[in-house]
């Protein structure tokens, strides 16, 4: 379970509260009803958390990782879910509360309590007092904490150290030899000074922004490795192979193991599994692993960005030498931020990674930093590695932080640092434009397009419209490094006009290519309707619907925001009536759209969004 765990309180705490009150009550005045009033907020006791601090009925409050301090950003359908914690009366904080109360201003006429800051919350899956369902959510792209910290630790009893023994007294020497033989020059041994032994430091990773930096570290054996954890929020370091936990590690702390054999050690954040992964390399010799005198060792201790060497090691897979790199345009970095163009159009750049799967590109922008959602998936194929995808659509002048994500054949996600180039106007490149632009598959929502490759492009641009003359917009996936790439989210019944322009290494775009124009049929299915939640576990979500005539096959789409991308689920137990959309969070909230599909692979409009709570963990 996560919380937010605070210091506990001291006698002087206990004081100062208690002085504070009574300032507030004698100079303030306060009036009787005020004094007769309970505290905001009340201390319950719980044998998982130490002791909860909850509204003065006992429901939990909780607090969100999307807010700042002195900040709410859960509004609309995020305050429906997790409805704020508002008062109309005076703040009185209970005795014993390790920290300050305050309110802020919602802008709608009511008023937030904070603790420390932070604004306080309900989970609308709780269903009695004292249940912590909501805590560990992941709902609306952050953590959810309830709130709560650790009683004071009890007093430890002083053991008197043993009485110091009291040595004996020796005996008298003996009486000397009666006859005594002549002295015997004494053997000079020369003195043996051992050679130093050298102390390597231990290797530093820093816990923070919810990931390991550096991701890999590498330690000759016998070499020691320390995590500190620098953010907000309790983490693990734990071995894949069962080789060491640390249990959680809360902001502040550290944990230190000691490598003894060779080889490599891949761990994970148990508690952010998707999102924390690294690894320990462990060398028996001096020409592999750790620092070695004299400078650093084969591979460089620094993070992906910045330092001396901002490349990031490269596992087995790459084979002798690494992949080859993407072109300059700056410094490969897990998370960046981008000034849209006037062009609203930027290209990533990262090294490959051979056993992805695909890619998600993740932004989000700088009034919400840590709402990040997908605004881009890149399939990857066998033998056909992708490097680079290209972002458009972005708000000229707008402020974007983007993440690149390598998605692994079990769906576990671990960062792709990249680099980022503006995309320039077309003709800025010398590169010719793709040849024999043509159409392949088409269905009621999406059309497959082929060309010819241009010589020195390292991506390719593809463009729609419902018009010969334009305006053209970037298509949805649209994005291609090959010669060939599938639009999607295309209305049945239109007709679009498509085409490619190639991009060179620095961004720069040829001319466009010839335009082809593809019709969407007009026999897509219906879109299924009366859709609905039927049931919930912790990890799954079952959904029926009625049976769309002319339908074989149904997706079910998902999404942790209303508003957000919608992704396709894992389903089991599928017939025509409904399925079961697996490997969900627990205590998340997530809304659900049902798409039909006939026998031609032509889709139906998606369903009316429905929405369900998973259980508690």
């Amino acid at each position: 379970m996560l919380h937010r765990r605070l210091m506990p309180l001291t006698p002087w705490g206990r004081l100062s509260i208690t002085l504070v009150l009574l300032a507030i009550l004698v100079v303030g005045r306060a009036p009787m009803s005020a004094q007769a009033q309970a505290p905001t907020v009340i201390l319950v006791p719980n044998p998982s958390y130490g002791v909860l601090v909850t509204d003065p009925s006992g429901w939990s409050l909780y607090t969100w990782d999307g807010d700042l301090e002195g900040v709410s950003n859960c509004y609309d359908t995020c305050a429906t879910v997790w409805p704020p914690y508002t008062i109309d009366t005076d703040l009185i904080a209970p005795d014993g509360l390790p920290a300050s109360l305050g309110l802020i201003d919602r802008g709608d006429g009511t008023w937030q309590v904070t603790l420390d800051n932070w604004p306080l919350y309900y989970f609308s899956g709780d269903t009695n007092a004292g249940d912590t369902n909501g805590d560990g959510s992941m709902g609306f792209d952050a953590r959810w904490y309830v709130t709560a910290f650790a009683p004071p630790a009890p007093p430890v009893a002083q053991i008197p150290a043993p009485p110091v023994p009291t040595a004996a007294p020796l005996p008298p020497p003996p009486p000397p030899p009666a006859a005594t033989l002549p002295p015997v020059p004494p053997v000079v041994v020369p003195a043996v000074t051992p050679a130093p032994v050298p102390v390597i430091a231990p290797a530093q990773v820093s816990i923070e922004d919810f990931r390991f930096n550096p991701p890999t570290i590498n330690v000759q054996v016998g070499g020691s490795v320390v995590w500190t954890n620098n953010g907000r929020t309790p983490h693990t370091t734990t071995s894949q192979s069962g080789a060491w936990d640390s249990g959680r590690i809360e902001p502040g702390r550290t944990f230190s193991q000691t490598f003894t054999s060779a080889g490599t050690f891949p761990y994970i954040c148990q508690i952010h599994p998707q999102q924390m992964r690294g690894q320990i390399v462990v060398g028996s010799g001096s020409t592999f692993g750790g620092q070695q005198p004299g400078g650093p060792g084969p591979f460089d201790q620094t993070p992906f960005f910045g330092g001396p060497n901002p490349n990031p090691p490269f596992p087995p897979e790459f084979g002798p030498g690494g992949p080859q790199f993407p072109p300059p345009g700056g410094n490969l970095q897990t998370q960046f931020s981008v000034l849209a163009p006037p062009s609203g159009t930027v290209t990533l750049s990262w090294p490959p990674n051979p056993i992805a799967t695909q890619y998600r590109i993740y932004t989000t922008n700088a009034t919400q930093p840590l709402n990040f959602s997908v605004a881009q998936t890149i399939p990857q194929t066998p033998g056909q590695l992708v490097t680079t995808a290209i972002l458009s659509n972005l708000l000229p002048g707008q402020t974007y932080f983007v993440q690149v994500r390598a998605v692994d054949p079990s769906g576990l996600e671990m960062p792709a640092p990249a680099t980022v180039q503006i995309i320039g106007a077309p003709g800025t490149s010398p590169i010719p434009p793709p040849l024999g632009l043509a159409s392949g598959t088409t269905t009621g929502t999406s059309a497959t397009l082929l060309w010819t490759a241009s010589p020195g492009a390292v991506a390719y641009r593809v463009q729609q419209a419902t018009s010969a003359n334009g305006p053209f917009v970037d298509a949805t996936g649209g994005t291609a490094n090959g010669t060939s790439t599938t639009v999607t989210g295309l209305n049945a019944n239109t007709t679009y006009y498509f085409r490619v322009l190639a991009v060179d290494p620095a961004g720069g775009q040829s001319v466009p290519s010839n335009s082809v124009t593809v019709a969407t049929p007009a026999t897509g299915p219906a879109a299924p309707t009366n859709v609905q939640v039927s049931a919930v576990t912790n990890n799954s979500a079952t959904l029926t619907w009625t049976a769309v005539p002319n339908a074989t096959s149904y997706r079910v789409m998902f999404s942790t925001s209303a508003n957000g991308t919608f992704s396709q689920a894992n389903l089991t137990s599928a017939t025509s009536t409904g399925a079961t959309v697996t490997g969900l969070n627990a205590a998340t909230p997530y809304f659900f759209q049902v798409i039909a599909l006939d026998a031609n692979g032509n889709l139906s409009a998606a369903s009316a969004t429905v929405n369900g709570i998973t259980a508690g963990p």
